[in-house]
């Protein structure tokens, strides 16, 4: 379901099997668009 390296994380969905990948950069971005007032 999930594989590690170092620039980040590539998981795929247990709804419909799709892949996501998941970078720092992108994770800030993510926090960035939820509007949250602590992010990491």
């Amino acid at each position: 379901l999930r594989k590690l390296d170092e620039d980040g994380v590539t998981f795929k969905s247990h709804l419909d099997g799709s892949k996501h990948r998941l970078t720092p950069e992108r994770s800030t971005e993510i926090q960035h668009l939820l509007d949250a007032t602590i992010t990491m």
